[in-house]
């Protein structure tokens, strides 16, 4: 997973590593509408417990915040489940 790959960025060729281009491939899935790549970015975030710490937001993620994303993963995990055929 870090072995580095090319990817075209904005029209500019970079490299990344593979584990860094899986996850935009799934964030871009994500951005355009695909429930099952939001429902495993966000199962991710609450598991890693991952926080923004850059000082420029000030915000910090509260309960109601959580109730969401947790409220968003049940409903579209029975989503998921009805589609696959679970």
């Amino acid at each position: 997973m870090k072995k580095r790959v090319a990817i075209r960025e904005d029209g500019e060729l970079r490299q990344v590593s593979r584990q860094e281009a899986m996850l935009l491939s799934l964030f871009e899935k994500a951005v355009r509408g695909d429930v099952k790549a939001s429902t495993q970015i966000f199962t991710m975030l609450i598991k890693l417990d991952i926080q923004d710490t850059t000082p420029s937001e000030p915000a910090a993620v509260t309960d109601k915040d959580r109730a969401i994303v947790e409220d968003f993963l049940r409903r579209n995990s029975l989503l998921i489940q009805r589609d696959s055929g679970s």
